[in-house]
């Protein structure tokens, strides 16, 4: 008699794997309190938040001069406390000068608002995204 081999779990393939939110999951972590991002209070929050960041924006004179198309976007962690406690590039403009105007920015801006209770796992664990370019500076 021929003795089976013990049969081994499979593993799912992804089709089988059960969706957590009807259409998938397109922001924030499944693991948190999810805020939608046109969330008013989480909208308000971040205006505020970049504005800070943008007053404290001093940009290099020769590009605010002449349209150079620099753009960079910094996605930004903030703690309980308002403190900045991590940035990530999402796009930096090829100009370091330019970028580290703008990362100097938001480690200046620090601490910030206090975020809402609501929006502390969010804006800690997801983060936002700020858009430097010089159309945005104040000064």
């Amino acid at each position: 008699m021929k003795r089976l081999a013990t049969k081994q779990p499979a593993v799912p393939e992804a089709a089988q794997v059960p969706d957590g939110q009807p259409g998938g999951f397109t922001f924030g972590n499944t693991t948190g309190p999810y805020v939608m991002p046109n969330d008013p209070e989480y909208v308000i929050y971040q205006a505020k938040i970049r504005q800070r960041i943008m007053n404290e924006w001093i940009i290099p004179m020769k590009f605010t001069e002449q349209e150079m198309g620099l753009l960079c976007r910094i996605n930004v962690h903030i703690n309980e406390r308002g403190e900045v406690v991590k940035t990530e590039w999402e796009t930096q403009s090829g100009n370091p000068s330019f970028d580290q105007s703008a990362l100097r920015a938001v480690e200046k801006s620090s601490p910030l608002d206090i975020p809402p209770e609501r929006l502390k796992y969010e804006v800690l664990n997801e983060g936002f995204v700020v858009e430097f370019k010089p159309q945005n500076a104040t000064h």
